[in-house]
């Protein structure tokens, strides 16, 4: 099951209880506005606080809009310097989105997989 849980005032208090028992869970930031960059950062935060070490996979969407990216390379590596790999997508064209939810799933078994070994 998926949940979009926007940056959104009014969904701020149901967050966590669409968090609890999740098993791993997508950060997605608009590569178009900065903003979003520490409210995926927060969102991301909230989640850790709420599931624990869930595996998580980054996103930088609207690749397609390239031209128009607000995001720089100080925020850029900042991301990176949390130890986050950062991958590129374009929801609207599909580019990277399956492999988005192929690592995420990918971590997801991993993890599953590690108390048994």
């Amino acid at each position: 099951m998926f949940w979009d849980l926007g940056g959104e005032d009014e969904f701020q208090s149901a967050q966590p209880s669409y968090m609890r028992g999740g098993s791993g869970y997508l950060v997605v930031i608009d590569g178009t506005r900065r903003t979003t960059v520490d409210t995926a950062l927060t969102l991301q935060e909230r989640a850790q606080r709420t599931i624990g070490d869930a595996p998580f996979v980054v996103v930088l969407n609207k690749i397609d809009l390239a031209a128009c990216w607000d995001l720089g390379d100080e925020q850029l590596a900042g991301l990176q310097a949390r130890g986050w790999g950062l991958l590129w997508t374009s929801a609207k064209t599909g580019e990277g989105v399956g492999e988005a939810f192929d690592q995420l799933t990918t971590s997801m078994l991993e993890r599953q997989a590690k108390p048994w070994t």
